[in-house]
C-alpha cells in the first residue's frame, strides 16, 4: 500500500519533525500516520503538505 504522506512528505524535503511542527502535531504522531495509514487523516494532510 502507497504511503502518501511519507511520500509528499520526502517530496518536500521535510523531517517527520519539520512536518509535525508545521501541522501542529508531534513527531510521534506523523510516525503513527506513516505506519498505520487513515485514508481521511492521509488525504486531510496531503491536502495540507500542498499548500504549504
Amino acid at each position: 500500500m502507497r504511503n502518501l504522506i511519507r511520500e509528499k512528505r520526502k517530496e518536500h524535503k521535510l523531517s517527520q519533525e519539520e512536518l509535525a511542527n508545521t501541522v501542529g502535531v508531534t513527531r510521534q504522531t506523523i510516525n503513527a500516520i506513516e505506519k498505520k495509514s487513515n485514508k481521511a487523516v492521509e488525504l486531510h494532510c496531503c491536502i495540507f503538505i500542498l499548500e504549504v
